[in-house]
């Protein structure tokens, strides 16, 4: 992807999420098992973890999930938005957009590339890889990536946080 592209992307995302570049804020741990729900601070709604794919068990407080990627190994989770308990076809189909984003500082990396697949779609499944070689964070949650979830303009509606640690 061209950097001005991704530049650009950012930017529309800090622009929809609300400009919120203060980091990950406490939200409710997702449920063990076969789904999860994980609720984000201001969401009407929250994301259901969906089977299949599935994210690092240990996550520290105020992430959705987390994930571990490495230059050769991406990670897909596959969720859905939903305002009540379980996943539907939604109508409107949403839309989503992220940026990542480190941890302590805030600033905003071009280390990492997310895909959401289908987009727009309910649900989705979210690939989170490396774009370059990425130094190892030895197991820890250094970076994030700051999903806001849309529909039918580029208001963030909700947005949510993926902890990653690179191996």
């Amino acid at each position: 992807m061209k950097l001005h592209l991704l530049a650009a992307g950012a930017a529309l995302c800090l622009a929809a999420c609300g400009g919120n570049l203060q980091g990950p804020t406490p939200v409710a741990a997702p449920a063990q098992g076969t789904s999860a729900v994980a609720h984000a601070s201001r969401a009407p709604g929250h994301l259901i973890l969906l089977g299949g794919a599935k994210p690092d068990t240990k996550c520290p407080v105020g992430y959705v999930y987390c994930v571990t990627v490495s230059r050769t190994s991406p990670a897909t989770v596959y969720f859905c938005f939903s305002t009540g308990t379980y996943c539907s076809p939604s109508e409107p189909q949403y839309s989503w957009l992220s940026d990542f984003v480190t941890r302590k500082k805030h600033h905003i990396v071009d280390n990492f590339r997310g895909v959401f697949s289908p987009n727009p779609g309910d649900p989705t499944y979210d690939t989170i890889s490396e774009a370059g070689a990425v130094k190892s964070t030895h197991g820890k949650y250094k970076y994030f990536q700051n999903i806001c979830v849309y529909y039918s303009s580029t208001n963030c509606i909700a947005y949510f946080y993926v902890g990653i640690a690179v191996q």
